[in-house]
């Protein structure tokens, strides 16, 4: 009996661990293998639209509002203000545009939120992206070899994952 219970507290071990240690990898592929085949209904269930959305908007206008900040210590600036918020006003509609599944295929295969305008990117090369473990409810996925990159936050979704955040890079706000 005591052998019964020792090897299934043994084999619940390992479940977990080869969990722990391989699903992060096999939801990165999964989400690259259905961008690769155009499976939009996939890409529904693997990533939380609106809730990139949300965060991407909150991080953009958080930027916007803090450079603009930077700009108008001490001075009293009526153009700065208007542009600034003429920007906030933009910021929707650039992160509704983005945060599609084109916009999820480009950051997948390029490592980046938009496309080169030079297009000199890693052409035909894929991405690859370091697996870094959050606890086990969250892990991130940083692309190799770029500045600044933009991260994607997955958190757990049962004994899956679903993509839930894209962190923004620091220095480099998206632009279409």
């Amino acid at each position: 009996m005591k052998k019964w219970i020792f090897g299934g507290i043994t084999a619940a071990a390992l479940f977990f661990t080869g969990w722990y240690t391989l699903s992060p990898g096999m939801a990165m592929a999964s989400l690259r293998d259905a961008v690769k085949e155009g499976d939009k209904q996939e890409l529904q269930e693997r990533v939380d639209f609106p809730k990139i959305r949300d965060s991407l908007k909150s991080q953009f206008k958080a930027k916007l509002a803090g450079e603009l900040a930077d700009q108008n210590k001490g001075e009293a600036n009526g153009f700065a203000a208007f542009g600034a918020m003429l920007a906030m006003s933009m910021v929707d509609g650039l992160i509704d545009g983005i945060v599609t599944p084109d916009g999820i295929k480009t950051l997948i295969e390029k490592g980046r939120l938009k496309e080169d305008s030079g297009g000199a990117q890693q052409t035909g090369k894929e991405v690859d992206w370091k697996i870094e473990h959050q606890g086990i409810e969250r892990f991130r996925a940083v692309p190799s070899g770029a500045d600044h990159p933009p991260v994607l936050v997955f958190q757990r979704d049962g004994l899956s994952w679903r993509l839930v955040d894209i962190e923004a890079p620091a220095e480099q706000p998206p632009t279409k």
